[in-house]
């Protein structure tokens, strides 16, 4: 990084063109958040509402423990 071939592409995954790339390179991605998306914790057991499901869902309890297993 930094050096004199370094090369910045900046575009949106939807535009993105470029095929010629280098075989080792650094990949930055931004991630906005959706402001109209209700934030959700980061911490295991997701809420049921967090999920689509058809009411046979595991216990939000029995998730959290899974995953922190």
């Amino acid at each position: 990084m930094g050096g004199e071939q370094e090369r910045i592409i900046t575009d949106t995954a939807a535009r993105w063109q470029t095929t010629n790339v280098a075989d080792l390179n650094t990949i930055a991605i931004a991630c906005p958040a959706d402001l109209s998306i209700p934030a959700l914790f980061r911490l295991a057991g997701l809420p049921d509402a967090a999920y689509h499901h058809d009411e046979q869902v595991t216990k939000r309890e029995i998730r959290a423990v899974t995953l922190a297993a």
